[in-house]
């Protein structure tokens, strides 16, 4: 596979990967867990978290 190729299938795989966190960081909140939990649980940052909760809340 020429390099270019791998390196879009990495940046898509990952972007993937991030995708899954917040989709199940999501779910955690809707749930009642904790911000710093969720952070934990899903390696994202509690920024990012805490952006999902306000995005969510605003739903």
């Amino acid at each position: 596979m020429p390099a270019f190729h791998r390196e879009v299938h990495q940046e898509g795989r990952q972007e993937g990967e991030l995708n899954r966190a917040r989709a199940i960081a999501l779910k955690l909140l809707r749930q009642g867990m904790s911000v710093e939990q969720i952070s934990l649980l899903t390696e994202l940052s509690s920024e990012d978290v805490r952006a999902l909760s306000e995005q969510d809340s605003k739903s």
